[in-house]
């Protein structure tokens, strides 16, 4: 069983992973539960494992695999909706054990250790994602939300207590 800690103040959620959550489950989870369908990974900081970094060659994605563990020195990105579902879309930085960096577009990662991470909730601002057949790339569309949609996401913030509210939650 894993265990994260979440807590939130309006807008803004902090995250503590625990060893062996995937990554980007965790966010999804948080994403949903918080009801971000719109949000910026603002921050994190710790440790992964088997993950997988890539670079864009213009065409495709140029990927590395690495198992050991690196020191997480930089993590962000968006939370956006594709087709209704939730996209997470994230960009890290690492320190190796030679404490050589290494950076890219993020596609998996396991948390080793811990990691502590800031996310935000966007109120009136719509974040979706659209295929662009000439790019090949999954683009970030950005709009106005409706008012309908800033209505229920003020609303749906306003209800979280500042104070404390820690979460244990079970992604097995």
């Amino acid at each position: 069983m894993t265990d994260m800690q979440v807590e939130r103040e309006t807008n803004i959620v902090m995250v503590k992973l625990d060893n062996n959550e995937d990554l980007f489950k965790a966010i999804e989870k948080v994403a949903a539960d918080q009801m971000i369908r719109s949000g910026m990974v603002l921050f994190g900081i710790g440790m992964l494992r088997d993950f997988e970094l890539g670079y864009y060659k213009g065409k495709e994605y140029q990927w590395t695999t690495f198992a050991e563990p690196a020191e997480l020195v930089a993590l962000h990105g968006t939370i956006a909706t594709v087709d209704g579902s939730p996209s997470i879309h994230l960009h890290a930085g690492v320190a190796l054990s030679d404490l050589g960096l290494k950076g890219g577009h993020l596609k998996k990662a396991t948390v080793n250790g811990l990691a502590e991470i800031g996310m935000i909730k966007l109120t009136d601002i719509e974040l979706t994602r659209k295929m662009n057949p000439s790019s090949g790339l999954n683009e970030l569309l950005i709009s106005k939300a409706s008012k309908s949609t800033q209505a229920v996401r003020r609303t749906s913030s306003e209800g979280h207590n500042p104070g404390k509210r820690s979460m244990d939650l079970d992604l097995d």
